[in-house]
Parts: C-alpha cells; sequence; structure tokens
C-alpha cells in the first residue's frame, strides 16, 4: 500500500524498502564502493525530479564479491529506473523487503 500525507510531496511518499544484490566476481571492494556511488548519485537524480526514491545504505561483502543496497521507493519499477541511470549493470535480484517506511 501507499500512502501519502496531505499537502506533502511525492518525495514524502510511503516507500517499501527494496534489497538489491549484485554478485560482481572479480571486482574489488574499491569498485564495489564507486558502483555504489554511482547508485546513490543516481537515486538523487531520480528523488530530485519529485520520483519517491531513496539510497538508504549499501554492504559489501568482499568474500562473496557481491554488493547489497538498499532503496526506499514507491515501486520495484522506480528501483530499476534508479539502477538503469546509475549503474551499467543489471541487478542479481531486487526484492522487497516487506516493510514501508517514511523518509
Amino acid at each position: 500500500m501507499v500512502r501519502t500525507v496531505e499537502g506533502m510531496d511525492a518525495r514524502a511518499t510511503i516507500r517499501q524498502t527494496y534489497l538489491v544484490e549484485h554478485y560482481r566476481p572479480g571486482l574489488t571492494v574499491e569498485a564495489l564502493r564507486q558502483c555504489a556511488a554511482r547508485i546513490r548519485v543516481a537515486a538523487d537524480e531520480v528523488g530530485r525530479e519529485g520520483k519517491p526514491v531513496r539510497y538508504v545504505r549499501f554492504t559489501i561483502v568482499p568474500a562473496d564479491e557481491s554488493l547489497l543496497c538498499l532503496l526506499e521507493a514507491a515501486t520495484e519499477g522506480l528501483v530499476h529506473e534508479t539502477y538503469a541511470r546509475g549503474h551499467p549493470l543489471r541487478p542479481d535480484l531486487a526484492r522487497n523487503s516487506g516493510s514501508g517506511r517514511g523518509p
């Protein structure tokens, strides 16, 4: 369910939380950090357009050569739009964590 508070803009929309996984064999921790930074910039751009998406945080798991990013967005489509702008590769998995939160 997506809810808004009357009088607030789209960025105040209640969002779902999405965990996005990237398995990238051979990438260094620094390269994974750079990927996370590009995704953050893209989320900021999408948010400035009034679309309800927010980059929350990332976790790197060096032993698994993976990057986990947590985003809040009104729809999964906004998560994919953010990634299309900020990351040259598609995420391996975008999963709704099931919790909705406000900004």
